[in-house]
């Protein structure tokens, strides 16, 4: 057999051919400058606009200060930093005064399908490659010129045809990805909004939105009076192991990544060698002391239900038993802006930001009685398992779709 994938269209049965891409089309750099029109409209293709949706912004000349690139209709953009972010836009349409900020190589074609081409470029075969060939001083500003990828050598169906079709199959994979991925987005943003609406804004007493049959005031706390500490451990990833050992702990950067969550018995937390530790309960709260920024700080996990081994809290946690009160209605308070706000304001550090137990144990919230606290938690966990299921789809289409790249490319 011949060149070809493994996975083909009915009906094409011809070899594919191998092409350098400077064979088969040019990098236009036609340079504009905005400013000499400031009063102009123009559609302008940027990196913050290919990560907001991919919808181009409508601006005038006056608010861009730098030169871009004139762009037409069916034009392929592909970026030239970071690659590892596989950032290719396909432009069938640019729309009037259509640029690009330089970050982008705009590629034409008038004998390859450009449909074709960003997919076979979204492969981890061509990341891989344009990785090689990117140069710089650290990953995040590594990048490669048209010059660079001009030499590369693709492997594509002789029949244009063939091109099309692989290129429509995986537009509509795309289409539904990003119809499923605006599902948990606005999942997230009503579930932002319940955070915002469940529980009191600072200075006030009672929320905006409670449940029917609940009138009594929130009572004043501090975390320190519903929460006792217990032990945690300095236990790093040397601890680590891969074998099962009847202990698991939770680390840091492990909540940061949301490894560690919402803590049931599916979780998949890293095993540890064993030793005498004093273990977590179901209901603890475990809490991230140390952050790369204020957001991070005092990011929270809870334990729903308890793995079959014995957990642990590990580096850089604060490990917390509520008394009588729902350890989960506490979890969703610490994601609340109020809580936020506060992380900012007594957080300490520089490069790295921490918040200590006598500084936490400090912070001040209102409390409802323990059957509002788990009509709130009811409601929010309905709407995080939502976006679980949500994502789930998403993770599916997406493994799918790597897959697919993998039969049908070569």
């Amino acid at each position: 057999m011949g060149m070809q994938p493994k996975l083909r269209f009915k009906g094409f049965t011809d070899d594919w051919e191998k092409r350098r891409l400077k064979s088969m089309g040019d990098f236009r750099r036609v340079s504009v400058d905005p400013q000499k029109t400031p009063n102009t409209l123009f559609t302008e293709y940027s990196m913050p606009a290919y990560d907001n949706n991919k919808t181009p912004n409508i601006v005038l000349g006056s608010t861009i200060h730098s030169n871009r690139l004139q762009i037409g209709d069916n034009v392929l953009l592909i970026n030239k930093l970071n690659v590892r972010q596989k950032r290719v836009w396909y432009v069938k349409r640019a729309g009037n005064n259509a640029v690009s900020s330089s970050e982008f190589m705009p590629f034409t074609s008038e004998s390859l399908k450009l449909s074709f081409l960003k997919q076979l470029l979204l492969s981890d075969k061509s990341t891989k490659f344009m990785e090689n060939i990117s140069s710089g001083t650290s990953n995040s500003q590594k990048r490669i010129t048209p010059l660079d990828i001009s030499n590369y050598l693709i492997e594509k169906p002789t029949d244009a045809r063939e091109q099309d079709k692989i290129g429509d199959f995986f537009e509509t994979l795309d289409n539904l990805i990003t119809v499923n991925q605006r599902k948990v987005d606005l999942l997230k943003k009503k579930k932002t909004g319940y955070l915002q609406k469940l529980f009191p804004k600072n200075g006030q007493n009672n929320p905006e939105l409670r449940f029917k049959g609940f009138t009594d005031a929130w009572e004043k706390r501090r975390l320190g009076d519903v929460v006792n500490k217990v032990k945690s451990y300095s236990l790093s990833h040397d601890v680590e192991c891969n074998e099962s050992t009847g202990y698991k702990y939770i680390h840091y950067g492990d909540i940061h990544t949301g490894i560690a969550d919402i803590i049931n018995k599916k979780s998949v937390l890293p095993n540890i060698k064993p030793n005498q530790y004093d273990t977590l309960s179901v209901n603890d709260l475990i809490v991230a002391d140390a952050s790369e920024d204020y957001q991070g700080i005092a990011s929270p996990a809870v334990i729903q239900a308890l793995p079959d081994e014995n957990l642990v809290a590990g580096l850089h946690t604060i490990a917390l038993r509520p008394q009588a009160t729902n350890a989960t209605f506490l979890y969703h308070l610490l994601h609340t802006g109020n809580f936020k706000h506060f992380g900012y304001r007594t957080g300490t550090g520089l490069k790295v930001f921490g918040i200590s137990w006598p500084n936490l144990s400090k912070f001040e919230f209102n409390l409802p009685s323990q059957k509002e606290q788990d009509e709130v938690v009811d409601l929010l966990r309905l709407l995080d398992n939502l976006i679980v299921v949500n994502q789930r789809k998403v993770d599916l289409l997406k493994k799918e779709k790597k897959a697919l790249l993998q039969k049908m490319f070569i």
